[in-house]
């Protein structure tokens, strides 16, 4: 074991999360290592985010640093410690890998139908939210009641919910009992993003049996970790939708392709130079509208239609740099020809939403590699050098 101390020796540092994330909330505590209650702070942290419940007790437990190789240093110094180590060294934590059983491993007669998967999306919903819930994600909408409040009422949410969402829903019977529409749903999942909010500090309340309270609780922090723990049940029940993590898509559930196609839409979008608000905004809102989980065929051509304008404002610059004569008229040509422009009688029409998809990432793969070759760039300046020439 690379950290010292004896206690850490066999801990297991397998992360529920992935990396990234914890990664990510380590930086956020260390820049506020000065704060009180700092070595709460961190327990709670790596009580939710490893798998290993010791790491949580020896953290709460350490007085000295002794074990460290420290000859005297206050209660905060070890976990300080712990978290800069975890830093400088990543490798130490062991990435998150869902495990794989037997009807998922094998696709035969005796397997989960994934008709049926899909068709218990909402209970597993529930189920995550009611995790969260105990964990204390919603004070706001699922609130914690203490023993010492001396009241029967309980909180029902959903009167929040449904005026949200402008749709009665009964909390939980709907949600676990799947009693909702798929609109409904979706709904529901985006509403309870924007209530999620992760608390870094927590004790545990002993009269009555009351159970852990929590405290300091941060709403990005607890986006960040509800959006992973919902896209991965997304994923789990083969459903083609994903919580967005960027922009106004962000807590929303947009269509989903693979992770290297949804990080083009980001790459594209930081690549257009940061003068060109115009171009910026056409890119951005195409993305938003072919990525939305209820767009309509004719919403998926529009937004490749505003990314061939795009496109078109440096056709012949992309023709001379990248392409032999004629070449770059092959885009086009689908542009024009396959009912995303002009919608003529003659146009085809007769294809399914894979090519519709294969048309979107392509034409944004094209913008980004005119950004990439500095054709956007190169316009600009021309531009820019005859606006000069005209006034003066």
């Amino acid at each position: 074991m690379i950290i010292s101390g004896a206690d850490f020796d066999e801990a297991d540092f397998t992360l529920r999360w992935p990396r990234e994330l914890f990664l990510y909330e380590v930086k956020q505590l260390l820049r506020r290592s000065d704060v009180a209650e700092f070595s709460e702070r961190v327990a709670a942290l790596c009580g939710e985010a490893f798998i290993d419940a010791d790491i949580e007790h020896i953290l709460k437990n350490a007085s000295t640093a002794s074990a460290w190789g420290a000859s005297r240093t206050s209660s905060d110094d070890v976990p300080k410690m712990f978290l800069e180590q975890l830093i400088t060294q990543p490798d130490l934590l062991k990435g998150y890998s869902r495990r794989v059983y037997y009807a998922e491993r094998f696709d035969n007669a005796e397997s989960t139908n994934r008709a049926d998967l899909t068709a218990t999306l909402a209970t597993s919903f529930y189920h995550l939210i009611s995790e969260l819930a105990a964990a204390g994600y919603f004070p706001m909408i699922l609130p914690k009641i203490c023993v010492d409040d001396d009241t029967d009422w309980e909180p029902d949410p959903s009167d929040k919910i449904s005026k949200s969402i402008k749709v009665p829903v009964t909390w939980p019977d709907d949600v676990r009992d799947n009693n909702l529409s798929k609109p409904v749903l979706y709904s529901v999942i985006e509403y309870f993003h924007d209530e999620a909010q992760r608390p870094r500090r927590n004790h545990y309340h002993n009269f009555g049996n009351c159970g852990t309270h929590h405290y300091d609780y941060s709403k990005r922090s607890g986006g960040v970790v509800y959006r992973w723990h919902v896209n991965e049940l997304l994923q789990k029940h083969e459903v083609d939708l994903r919580l967005g993590n960027q922009g106004e898509e962000e807590g929303l559930l947009i269509r989903h392709a693979s992770l290297s196609l949804d990080n083009l839409s980001r790459d594209v979008i930081a690549a257009v130079p940061k003068n060109d608000i115009d171009e910026k905004g056409k890119i951005e809102s195409a993305i938003r509208l072919y990525r939305r989980w209820d767009s309509t065929i004719h919403d998926r051509r529009k937004a490749i239609a505003s990314l061939a304008d795009v496109l078109e404002h440096y056709r012949d610059e992309f023709k001379q740099i990248q392409f032999t004569r004629g070449d770059e008229g092959d885009l086009f040509q689908i542009f024009n020809k396959f009912t995303i422009r002009h919608g003529k009688k003659t146009d085809r029409n007769d294809y399914g939403d894979e090519y519709l998809d294969w048309i979107f990432w392509t034409t944004l793969a094209a913008i980004q590699l005119v950004h990439r070759l500095g054709i956007s760039s190169e316009i600009q300046a021309e531009g820019s050098t005859a606006q000069a020439v005209r006034h003066s």
